[in-house]
């Protein structure tokens, strides 16, 4: 480390101290943090914060290689904070533990690791009540928060014993959830997404975790239990079975703090195959491992049965330079194919898929050097039931809205329905909203655009009223700024939900330095309110949050809520300030901030929906 290096000049002793906790480094890779628990608790390397905050008083005892952290009852536990130390998208934990007087077997809860926000990870032993299907350790994983959907890849009936060590690994990533113990796969939970977010600290030790509601008076026997973690890392990426097994294998001998090393595993991760109904393609995405990309590479994406094939070309490109797959033509002759990059170790493409039969489909992978030399190969299968039955038949479709609803009415400025009225504005946002005879808004909702603290300003290029039926109309429009041109597609519903679709195409080199929504609700109206994440009761005068998909605000009597279903149009998914109230002397404004500090503008999309309330009489 660089202290140590400034150390040698100025203080032998000093530097004596920090060589036996800091190694030279030749190749951090995707470690974002690691603590060795050589003499402190304190991380020996954080692309964060390294300092250790303790709950009791952990110690430190002879470990699996150098010391350990001994935590548990009567002993305590460390947190760390997860700002730049953990990723929400994708990574790994590693670690090595060691039960120093509790066995596999018993019924107590056991947490090793825990990091919440929007969504939550957890390595932990559940308790084993009578109603409980088995005892396990595992790999918890929440995607959306407190009764969000939720998975668990875990090993049953761990066969722990005191003073045994365990290697434990738990991955993370869009292809699946993966959990190990002594390099051998436990559990896998395959296509099911990451967790929205995390946020605050992340606890590692032997916590006791308290019964949930729906435990209470099942566990009446006290916890007197403790363990020893050592040699914890924390990986920005997910690790290859290969990558893995290394990491088990090389324990004793690897350098403390450094990832594994480039050349183990293959380069291909794998392929996550989505079938798109909407759009009749088959989305491909194929992932890379960063520590094995070639400066080169093509690839190939085949459909095989049970109907037809097509193949696909990746492209080849320079991944130093554009730090991604570079665009390229397809090859194909028999099927046409898109391909685009995410990302300097992703690569996607579509895959027509105009008429599914019903059968099990394999998409199968292959990619190659700039020699044409295959360096890799993945699979992924998915089910198709089939045309679907109702394909064409109107059930349920009508063009009367249902009672109590009287039909919806709509121009190119305004949107009537039940109660509610919506004034269209600037980009066709609403400049007003009216509910049960009352004004919402204090000011007009905003498309809040800066560049070096000037706000734009955007000029109308059209609106047309596109037309309509009883059930729904629909406007569109275009608006320009000198940071590019912003197309605006609003659709009104008899029930009073406004769903706007807004695409921003920037000029070359466009940048920004803030970019928000913001929904000023006149402050007598806005007494209460409620989030996603369940948050809820007397609207604060301030309040940041991680991204929330959807928030009411109002009285007892109006109120409006504001709603998206996804992340997607914000800059990066780990911030804690994405969602904003603000209380100002006239109004409550309510915020969805997409960028944080100054940017370069790509092209930018985001749906959301808005609803005054009520929407029928109560």
């Amino acid at each position: 480390m660089e202290m140590g290096k400034i150390c040698l000049w100025f203080g032998t002793g000093i530097f004596l101290f920090l060589s036996d906790i800091s190694p030279a480094w030749g190749d951090r890779g995707e470690v974002l943090f690691y603590a060795s628990f050589d003499q402190t608790t304190a991380a020996v390397y954080a692309r964060g914060e390294p300092t250790a905050y303790p709950s009791g008083d952990p110690k430190l005892e002879s470990g699996k290689r150098g010391q350990a952290l001994l935590s548990g009852d009567g002993i305590g536990y460390v947190t760390y904070a997860i700002k730049d130390n953990l990723l929400a998208q994708e990574g790994t934990i590693e670690f090595w533990l060691c039960s120093v007087d509790w066995e596999g077997s018993d019924d107590q809860f056991h947490t090793f690791f825990d990091a919440s926000g929007t969504g939550k990870l957890r390595i932990w032993k559940p308790a084993d009540y009578p109603e409980a299907r088995h005892n396990y350790i595992g790999f918890f994983v929440n995607l959306m928060g407190y009764g969000g959907p939720h998975l668990t890849a875990y090993q049953t009936h761990p066969h722990f014993k005191p003073g045994e060590w365990h290697h434990i690994i738990a991955i993370w990533h869009p292809l699946d959830f993966r959990f190990y113990i002594d390099g051998k796969l436990c559990g896998i939970a395959p296509k099911l997404g990451v967790p929205a977010g995390l946020s605050g600290r992340f606890t590692v030790g032997d916590c006791a975790v308290s019964p949930t509601p729906w435990h209470e008076g099942k566990l009446e026997k006290k916890r007197n239990a403790r363990s020893l973690v050592d040699e914890f890392y924390i990986y920005g990426r997910a690790l290859s079975e290969a990558e893995v097994l290394w990491a088990y294998q090389h324990a004793n001998d690897r350098t403390p703090g450094e990832d594994i090393p480039a050349g183990v595993g293959s380069p291909v991760l794998g392929v996550l195959a989505t079938p798109l109904g909407d759009k009749n393609m088959i989305g491909v995405q194929v992932f890379m491992n960063p520590r094995r990309l070639e400066k080169e590479f093509k690839g190939r994406v085949r459909l095989q049965p049970p109907v037809g094939s097509g193949t696909v070309a990746f492209g080849r490109g320079d991944l130093g330079q554009t730090g991604g797959i570079a665009r390229s033509e397809p090859v194909a002759e028999s099927v046409p194919v898109s391909l685009s990059h995410v990302g300097p170790d992703r690569g996607e493409a579509l895959i027509p898929f105009t008429e599914p039969q019903k059968g099990e489909y394999q998409v199968l992978v292959s990619v190659d050097d700039s020699q044409g030399k295959s360096i890799g190969t993945a699979t992924d299968s998915f089910l198709c039931p089939g045309p679907p039955v109702w394909r064409g038949n109107k059930l349920g479709v009508s063009n009367e809205p249902p009672p109590p609803w009287p039909p919806i009415k709509g121009t190119k400025r305004v949107i009537q329905c039940w109660g509610r009225q919506y004034q269209l504005g600037s980009l066709g946002l609403p400049s007003q909203i009216e509910s049960k005879g009352e004004n919402l808004l204090a000011r007009p909702i905003e498309l809040l655009i800066t560049d070096n603290g000037k706000a734009l300003q955007w000029k109308e290029v059209s609106r047309a009223f596109v037309g309509g039926d009883k059930v729904k109309v629909q406007i569109k429009g275009r608006a320009r700024s000198e940071i590019g041109t912003l197309d605006w597609q609003c659709a009104g519903e008899y029930d009073g939900m406004i769903r706007y679709d807004l695409v921003l195409t920037p000029v070359a080199d466009a940048t920004l330095d803030q970019l928000e929504l913001r929904f000023p609700i006149r402050k007598e109206l806005s007494t209460l309110y409620f989030v996603s994440s369940a948050k809820r009761g007397a609207t604060p005068s301030a309040l940041k949050l991680p991204f929330q998909n959807m928030c009411w605000i109002g009285n007892e009597e109006v109120g409006v809520t504001v709603f998206c279903e996804s992340d997607e149009a914000v800059d990066r998914v780990n911030r804690d300030d994405v969602f904003q109230i603000e209380q100002n002397n006239d109004s409550t404004e309510v915020i969805w901030s997409f960028v944080e500090g100054r940017k370069q503008l790509g092209p930018w999309k985001f749906t959301f929906g808005i609803q005054a309330t009520p929407i029928k009489e109560m």
